[in-house]
């Protein structure tokens, strides 16, 4: 399952200016930086987020969702384009640089090699969201140029039934 909606939300230079403003530490397990867990910073956000990603693959449905959401930041790094796969159901991300910034790519394993197969470039107030499981790299950045984004694992979903 993979999607990619343009324009997600209707004012994307609050999300930067709030994300400029918030603290982040290095979280060990990954490069760049994280702010602590987005529902400690913005509840109604980290709702709305997670819905976004969610009705992407849930239309008109009501769901019931744990997840884990943080701004990110990140400068050029050696390891840009590392594949790995997320431990979730879904992972979503909004790139939130007003200049653009790069992208996520996904691919596919055989024979102990891995195939890109879907790139997305990292457009402004671009989200795209695919199941976790799936091989995907961030694409290797600009010497010079920074990437935030809005990034979310998805662990759990339920649909309630009315």
């Amino acid at each position: 399952m993979i999607a990619s909606r343009d324009g997600i939300f209707k004012h994307p230079n609050q999300l930067v200016k709030l994300a400029n403003k918030i603290d982040y530490s290095n979280v060990g397990y990954t490069r760049g930086v994280r702010s602590k867990p987005l529902h400690e910073i913005d509840n109604e956000l980290f709702q709305s987020i997670n819905m976004k990603i969610l009705n992407c693959f849930y239309q008109d449905s009501k769901i019931e969702f744990f997840a884990r959401t943080y701004f990110q930041k990140n400068d050029y790094d050696i390891n840009d384009g590392w594949v790995h796969q997320d431990n979730c159901m879904f992972t979503g991300i909004v790139y939130l640089n007003p200049d653009n910034t790069s992208g996520t790519s996904l691919y596919n394993i055989k024979d102990s090699m891995f195939y890109k197969t879907t790139s997305f470039t990292g457009e402004y107030n671009r989200l795209v969201a695919f199941d976790g499981q799936m091989f995907h790299s961030s694409e290797v950045q600009e010497k010079d140029k920074g990437r935030l984004i809005l990034i979310s694992f998805i662990e759990k979903i339920k649909v309630v039934s009315d």
